[in-house]
């Protein structure tokens, strides 16, 4: 019993000493040193780079209220923008007393680089070859860029790339290199498309074929296709090439063989549309007479005697329409079709020859087509080039169609057209008896002047007008 009073009073006692210490500390405190400055947290605060750190309600004052954070004077150095260890001093003036207390800031980098693999989720490399690197960037929130920092460890397809900062911060990335090769060859045709004259011998413009891993397989390359370069028209030839990993490529190449235009200079081409006629067979008798000969753009006018007598003597007969009706030919290119067609049929049964010459009713530059179909004459010299026909319009009128109504004007309009430097087209018409009566001065004149006579042919100048329509 004696031992269980003495417990109890030696813990009052106990109790009774430690109150009275903490008195005598309150006291010393309160009234000798002032209040206390307590930090919230720990005394030393650490911090990451570029953060924004602040201190303002990280500490507060044993038994006082906290409104002295006002007098409360803060000293600090701490720059979030480097690394290191800093410190904040705070400082409180009361009743003539002065409170002091420190705490470190300590700023550090924890965050790991940021790497990025170029091409990382299709790493592909040729299953005969070497994986070239695609690239890659290391960059630091602190350090920056670091890239040229990355080390690159290879485990046959495998490749490991690291990078570190100066704070010792790691970061790894890992490319899988897959072997296949879905990559088809590229063939370079050294010229596209290519034009050559009629009855010269087409040469091959060359090529190269390049595989991403085969490297030069130009050898590999097979080409189909001929060209017929003694008739004119569109050829295609078709280039194939097939890699190791039968990757395939084809491309193709167009060769036009076109007529080579002969520029006959002082030389005069005779032509008359709109035949034949009653007065044909003297046309032709003038041209025997002197031994000229004259191309004929006609119509489907009958006189076949006479359109065999053409051809027979050496005169060229070509087309100008069955019809030479304006509303009816160029109210399409379908309706214009069907009646050259038509004309082509007959000459060809007249004369055996498949012609391929022609002339548009009013020439390539006329306008009254406008009235009929706009942009007609525009679609219709496309088509006729593609076609491989060949138009002719004129350099030297007559004018026999037009105001000119005796032989001697037919005859002046011509010979003072007439050049030495260049190939004279004249336009004639058929049926009509002032120009019969000034074509036998119109050769003389010619012959005495030195110019050679010609038919056209499809090498021949064609003294092409600007289509206006």
């Amino acid at each position: 019993m004696k031992s269980i009073i003495n417990y109890i009073k030696n813990k009052y006692l106990i109790i009774l000493g430690v109150l009275i210490v903490a008195f005598f500390i309150f006291i010393n405190v309160f009234y000798f040193k002032g209040p206390l400055i307590v930090f919230i947290g720990k005394n030393v605060i650490t911090t990451e780079v570029h953060s924004k750190y602040i201190d303002d309600n990280n500490y507060k004052f044993l038994f006082f209220d906290n409104e002295l954070h006002d007098k409360v004077l803060k000293i600090s150095n701490v720059n979030l923008d480097k690394l290191g260890e800093y410190n904040i001093d705070y400082t409180l003036y009361l009743d003539n007393k002065e409170v002091k207390r420190r705490r470190k800031v300590k700023v550090v980098d924890t965050t790991k680089p940021d790497l990025v693999l170029k091409d990382q989720e299709n790493s592909v490399a040729c299953p005969n070859g070497n994986y070239i690197e695609q690239g890659y960037e290391a960059n630091d929130n602190y350090d920056g860029d670091i890239t040229s920092k990355v080390k690159i460890t290879k485990k046959g397809d495998t490749w490991t790339y690291t990078i570190k900062d100066t704070s010792g911060n790691k970061e790894e990335k890992v490319r899988n290199i897959v072997r296949k090769d879905e990559t088809a060859p590229v063939i370079t045709l050294k010229t596209t498309n290519t034009k050559i004259y009629r009855g010269t011998t087409f040469t091959e413009p060359g090529y190269t074929a390049i595989d991403n891993c085969d490297g030069d397989i130009t050898d590999k390359v097979k080409v189909d296709g001929k060209v017929n370069t003694s008739s004119t028209g569109k050829y295609t030839l078709t280039y194939t090439v097939t890699d190791s990993h039968d990757n395939n490529t084809v491309v193709t190449r167009e060769v036009e063989v076109v007529n080579q235009t002969i520029y006959l200079t002082n030389t005069i081409y005779l032509t008359f549309d709109d035949g034949p006629s009653y007065l044909t067979s003297q046309y032709l008798d003038i041209l025997k007479k002197y031994n000229v000969k004259a191309t004929f753009f006609i119509n489907d006018k009958g006189y076949y005697d006479q359109v065999k007598r053409m051809h027979n003597e050496g005169n060229v007969v070509a087309n100008h329409t069955a019809s030479h009706n304006f509303a009816g030919i160029y109210s399409s290119t379908t309706a214009f079709w069907n009646d050259f067609n038509k004309l082509n049929a007959t000459i060809k049964n007249i004369t055996g020859v498949d012609n391929k010459l022609f002339r548009f009713p009013g020439g390539s530059s006329n306008t009254v087509s406008r009235q009929y179909n706009r942009g007609i004459m525009t679609q219709l010299v496309k088509e006729a080039n593609a076609k491989g026909l060949v138009y002719f319009d004129w350099n030297v009128d007559s004018n026999d169609a037009g105001g000119t109504t005796t032989a001697d004007g037919v005859y002046r309009n011509v010979v003072n057209s007439l050049s030495h430097s260049r190939a004279n087209i004249v336009l004639m018409h058929e049926g009509k008896n002032y120009t019969l009566n000034a074509l036998s001065r119109i050769i003389e004149f010619g012959i005495n002047n030195g110019y050679n006579f010609a038919t056209l042919n499809e090498s021949s100048a064609t003294a092409h007008h600007g289509v206006n329509n």
